[in-house]
C-alpha cells in the first residue's frame, strides 16, 4: 500500500476509489484611496496584485493537493481513497475613505467592484470544472505498478492544469475588451485625456 505524495496547484474495478473534492473560499482586500475613479484606478494598479507579472485589479489563486492510496489487485496498481482539496484565494480592492470620493465615483464604485467580483467568480468556476476532471480521470486510473501509476496521475493532472491556465488566458483576453466599456472605467479614461489636454495647454 503506497500513500501518493501530495502536489501543489498552480496558481489537480470492484471497489473503485471514492472521490472526495472539497473546495474553501478565502478573501484578501487590499486598500485604496483616490478623490475620481481615474485616482482609484491608478492606485489599484499601484497596490493590486500581479498576475503573471503584471498588476491586476483583483485576482483568484487556487492552491490544490491531492491525495491517494494505491494498491495492487490481481497484478495491477489501483487507486484508492483518492481524495482532492482547493483552497481559492480571491483579491479584491477595498475603499480606504469613501467619503472623500466624488460623487460620480460613489455612484459607479459598487457596481464596478460587483463585476470585479464577478469576474473572479468565473475563474473559481474555471478551476472547478478542472479540478472536477482531474476527480474524474485520476480516481480511476490504474497501471503495471505504483510507482508508473503515480507517474501517470501527476502528468495528468499537470496535463489538465496546463489546459485550465489556457481557459483562464483566454477568458481575461475576452474580457479585457468588455471592461473598457464599464462605466467605471470609461470615467477614469474620460479623467486621464481630460488631465492630458489641460497638461499640454500649459
Amino acid at each position: 500500500m503506497v500513500l501518493v505524495a501530495m502536489l501543489p496547484g498552480l496558481a489537480h474495478a470492484p471497489q473503485a476509489a471514492r472521490a472526495q473534492l472539497n473546495t474553501a473560499r478565502v478573501e484578501r482586500q487590499y486598500a485604496v484611496s483616490g478623490r475620481n475613479e481615474r485616482a482609484l484606478l491608478a492606485d489599484m494598479r499601484r497596490r493590486g496584485p500581479r498576475v503573471g507579472g503584471r498588476p491586476a485589479l483583483a485576482s483568484t489563486r487556487m492552491e490544490a493537493r491531492y491525495s491517494a492510496r494505491l494498491n495492487r489487485v490481481a497484478g495491477r496498481c489501483q487507486v484508492r481513497d483518492f481524495r482532492l482539496r482547493a483552497r481559492f484565494i480571491v483579491t479584491l480592492p477595498r475603499l480606504r475613505r469613501p467619503r472623500l470620493l466624488r460623487a460620480s465615483a460613489r455612484k459607479r464604485w459598487p457596481g464596478f467592484l460587483t463585476r470585479l467580483r464577478r469576474h473572479e467568480e468565473r475563474h473559481i468556476a474555471i478551476w472547478t470544472e478542472c479540478l472536477k476532471r482531474v476527480d474524474g480521470k485520476l480516481r480511476h486510473m490504474s497501471a503495471s505498478d505504483c510507482n508508473a501509476l503515480k507517474r501517470r496521475m501527476k502528468n495528468t493532472y499537470r496535463r489538465i492544469m496546463r489546459a485550465c491556465n489556457h481557459r483562464h488566458d483566454v477568458f481575461d483576453a475576452g474580457e479585457h475588451h468588455v471592461s473598457r466599456k464599464l462605466p467605471f472605467i470609461r470615467a477614469a479614461i474620460r479623467q486621464g485625456r481630460v488631465r492630458t489636454m489641460h497638461a499640454a495647454r500649459r
